[in-house]
């Protein structure tokens, strides 16, 4: 043996497994599809193949084993087909090549790999997995606050930024709390737009209600969310919402003005 021979081969003429050097050095493929295509490609062509046995053999857990499949798929090295019987699922089978782009792959260079899954359950699974996985990339509504950019924001719209938090926390609460954005701050603003541009037609309802001697159906959902509003930011100091409402109703069909306020107001600030 020469002294400049690193690398030692037997000479086997069987029980052995011919591999490209195209798959060996294909760039593309990472350490734990590398490794897998070779234990894939060593098994004979009818070879059944489960899911357990990947997990087993190369150490690995469900979700990794999943995610190394769904990898030589996306590469072209496994292709993955859904099988069904009468219209319902079977199974999934991969034809898995020792060339991601072969021009007439041989059946020497195919293996059909059947994964025996779950059926309906474990397609309800994946579905799961995936949308929980989309969820994780929202921020919730009730871990976010507003900050001094956001504040500037709505105080260049002319409304007060405390008042719209307490809106969009009374809001999210009676939905509970689930509330969920990619942006949290988009949802902010649009919260903030919505509410300069409905602010001319409230001043309108505002107006009209002084006017008649009832509340329309809309004038008193409004004044509902703003007794709710005064409720729960005052609720610790034993005033009733009851007693807020009725409060504002009747604000409603005064004038509107401070004086009016501080004559039925309870000793809170203007609900509006």
């Amino acid at each position: 043996m020469s002294k400049d021979e690193l690398i030692i081969r037997r000479h086997l003429t069987e029980n052995f497994t011919v591999l490209p050097n195209d798959l060996l050095n294909d760039e593309l493929l990472k350490s734990d599809g590398l490794a897998l295509m070779c234990y894939l490609l060593s098994k004979p062509q009818d070879w059944i193949v489960r899911h357990k046995e990947i997990q087993n053999r190369m150490d690995w857990g469900r979700d990794k084993t999943r995610n190394v499949i769904a990898s030589l798929v996306q590469i072209g090295y496994i292709e993955k087909e859904t099988i069904r019987e009468e219209g319902k699922f079977s199974e999934t089978r991969y034809i898995v090549k020792d060339s991601p782009r072969p021009e007439k792959p041989s059946p020497e260079n195919q293996l059909l790999v059947i994964s025996h899954l779950n059926k309906d359950i474990e397609q309800r699974t994946d579905y799961t997995k995936s949308n929980k996985l989309a969820r994780q990339k929202k921020q919730l509504l009730v871990d976010w606050s507003p900050d001094d950019t956001d504040k500037q924001y709505a105080t260049e719209l002319g409304i007060d930024w405390k008042e719209t938090l307490t809106d969009i926390t009374l809001w999210n609460e009676k939905n509970g709390n689930k509330a969920a954005y990619a942006s949290c701050r988009a949802f902010w603003q649009g919260w903030l737009r919505k509410e300069a541009k409905a602010r001319p037609a409230r001043s309108n309802r505002q107006e009209s209600a002084s006017k008649c001697r009832t509340l329309t159906h809309k004038q008193q959902e409004y004044a509902k969310s703003a007794a709710e509003k005064l409720y729960y930011k005052y609720k610790d100091e034993y005033f009733r919402y009851d007693d807020i409402l009725k409060a504002v109703n009747g604000f409603m069909l005064t004038d509107q003005s401070d004086e009016s306020w501080r004559k039925i107001g309870l000793g809170l600030p203007r609900p509006f």
